[in-house]
């Protein structure tokens, strides 16, 4: 048979475990931002001002698509409370919207702009999760 490890280096093992699982799970892991760069020739600002319509009416889609969410969201609402003070025994419940998905026109244009020749500059983000643009110079403090 296996020999059984004594107490002490099962604690030790433990220890080392749980360690390096901190250790790993809190350094910092290093991310790119990505922006698309317009081109700067005349035909390709031509092009890119062709983007803007495409892209107008995709945020229009959404924000049409969010309101007729809202509607239904209202009318399902107010049936849902209906039913309940009827006390069925059966009814619909609400799921509220998600809001207007403008990302997908953002991607939608990029992908336009790179078409036209746009180029995609990658800078290194160390903290992703802080709000800060790093083009944007850190506040001064205060004397």
């Amino acid at each position: 048979m296996f020999p059984m490890p004594s107490s002490t280096q099962l604690y030790v093992f433990l220890i080392a475990t749980v360690l390096f699982a901190m250790l790993t799970g809190c350094q910092a892991l290093p991310s790119a931002r990505q922006t698309v760069i317009p081109p700067t020739d005349v035909p390709g600002q031509e092009c890119v001002a062709r983007c803007d319509l495409p892209y107008s009416q995709c945020e229009q889609r959404q924000r049409l698509r969010e309101t007729q969410c809202q509607q239904d969201f209202k009318q399902i609402s107010d049936d849902h409370a209906a039913c309940i003070a009827a006390k069925g025994r059966q009814c619909l419940q609400p799921v509220p919207c998600q809001g207007a998905d403008m990302g997908i026109c953002a991607t939608q244009r990029e992908e336009c702009v790179l078409t036209c020749g746009g180029q995609v500059e990658s800078r290194p983000e160390i903290w992703p999760w802080k709000s800060r643009d790093a083009s944007q110079p850190a506040p001064e403090a205060s004397p």
